[in-house]
């Protein structure tokens, strides 16, 4: 047998939009609260929250490099 992974087995890494939102969903769900966080299709460094019911926009943050 070899370590070698397939394909498959490789994730790439997660962009810090994300990991925002895998962090957040599982803290929501600790708290039995459900979020619509998605990233933005046009930049994915922007994160909105939407609202289940009324899907309004409550939130929109954008992650930056820092240098």
């Amino acid at each position: 047998m070899t370590d070698e992974k397939t394909e498959s087995q490789i994730d790439p890494p997660l962009t810090p939009a994300e990991k925002f939102i895998q962090f957040a969903t599982e803290r929501a769900h600790l708290r039995d609260k459900k979020l619509d966080l998605r990233i933005n299709p046009d930049d994915p460094s922007q994160v909105l929250l939407h609202d289940p019911e009324t899907h309004q926009l409550l939130l929109g943050f954008r992650f930056r490099k820092i240098t």
